[in-house]
């Protein structure tokens, strides 16, 4: 028996059985649906409409690129990517959730800016038609001027609140309006406590 030639057989059959065993390589159609399905996720403005979501699909891609980068590092014969081909399948699956809930989240901001704008616009038109009805009595000239100024700053105001709608910035927008409207509160309090007054005060001279 040759035991000169069994040595280096066995030796290559073992490395033979080694580069079979190490021979994983990046499941890289997987990461690259992930990494486009983030992207799709991206694109959907899930940052802000689905904020929690997206952060959700921020910690599983963190721990795919990680795992990757992992790998990558070991000896070639010892690399796995059993764990990352898990984790692209989680990046993908958390992404396509999170482009879905936002286009959902932002079809109901979209909704809910254009009724708050057209409310406000229709609340200041009518605050107009009461102002220019106001008492004007002794001293009123100076309250009136500042009033008008005031509804004249909340028509600005829904003027950037439909210029941020048509950009689509519709949490924007809706914020803007909120806040027209909330602005409006105290000028149709003041009119409405004027005509209050006048109405007192014309009661009192009937007596």
């Amino acid at each position: 028996m040759n035991h000169g030639l069994t040595i280096p057989i066995r030796a290559l059959a073992v490395c033979a059985a080694l580069a079979a065993v190490g021979c994983a390589s990046v499941p890289q159609a997987k990461v690259d649906a992930a990494r486009k399905t983030v992207t799709e996720a991206e694109q959907a403005e899930a940052a802000t409409y689905a904020a929690e979501a997206m952060s959700e699909v921020s910690d599983a891609r963190q721990r795919l690129e990680a795992e990757l980068k992992l790998q990558e590092e070991k000896f070639r014969l010892f690399r796995s990517y059993d764990q990352a081909e898990k984790l692209a399948t989680e990046v993908e699956t958390a992404a396509a959730a999170a482009a879905r809930a936002a286009k959902e989240a932002k079809a109901a901001a979209r909704s809910d800016a254009r009724r708050a704008i057209d409310d406000a616009a229709t609340a200041l038109v009518d605050l107009q038609a009461m102002l220019a009805k106001a008492p004007t009595g002794k001293g009123a000239a100076s309250d009136l001027a500042a009033m008008q100024a005031d509804l004249e700053a909340v028509q600005a105001t829904i003027a950037e609140a439909n210029a941020a709608y048509d950009r689509e910035a519709y949490i924007d927008a809706l914020s803007k309006a909120q806040s027209a409207d909330s602005a409006m509160a105290p000028v149709r309090s003041a009119i409405e406590a004027a005509e209050q007054a006048r109405a007192a005060a014309s009661a009192k001279r009937r007596r």
